[in-house]
């Protein structure tokens, strides 16, 4: 069994839309998913998730809120590659 942690992939859902944190290598700061369909959509939306305050939530740019069908492809990418493509979509951090 292989006992490594990385690469990881951190998702947070709100709802029906979420956002997506690829960590390919210990110390890496990561890639963040950006939506495409809504570039240029300025502002921020907030998102209520386990571990954050339910009141407040968190306060998250609308470029990085992925529908949840599309969170779905990229944690299956993520699970039958070992990893995912960040050639397009993705902002490295």
């Amino acid at each position: 069994m292989n006992d490594t942690k990385w690469p990881c992939l951190a998702v947070r859902l709100s709802g029906n839309v979420g956002d997506i944190h690829f960590f390919p290598f210990e110390g890496h700061p990561g890639y963040r998913r950006m939506n495409a369909s809504i570039v240029g959509q300025e502002g921020n939306s907030k998102l209520v998730f386990e571990g954050c305050d339910p009141d407040d939530g968190e306060e998250t740019p609308n470029i990085f809120l992925i529908p949840i069908e599309e969170i779905v492809c990229v944690c299956k990418e993520f699970f039958q590659n070992g990893g995912v493509e960040v050639a397009n979509g993705w902002l490295e951090l």
